[in-house]
């Protein structure tokens, strides 16, 4: 696990201390995934967001992931991804 301490500023800010789900907004799989975990989340406790924007791709730079083909969902729980 990598803790959200050490990624750049800027992204330490972009995500508060909000527990965070980014996932492939293009896969099917994977917006299934969301709208479900989107359905069962009634605190709200998750904010999501997908790959392909500004703050996904900055994040799966900053962990070294490629940004061309995104075979990994990232999940941020408690300050640790």
């Amino acid at each position: 696990m990598t803790p959200v301490a050490a990624l750049p500023d800027d992204l330490q800010q972009a995500l508060g201390d909000c527990d965070v789900i980014v996932f492939d907004g293009e896969c099917v799989l994977c917006s299934g995934f969301f709208r479900f975990m989107l359905h069962q989340d009634k605190s709200g406790r998750f904010r999501f967001a997908t790959a392909q924007s500004p703050l996904g791709t900055a994040l799966y730079r900053a962990l070294g992931l490629p940004t061309t083909d995104y075979e990994t969902n990232l999940v941020i729980v408690g300050g640790c991804i």
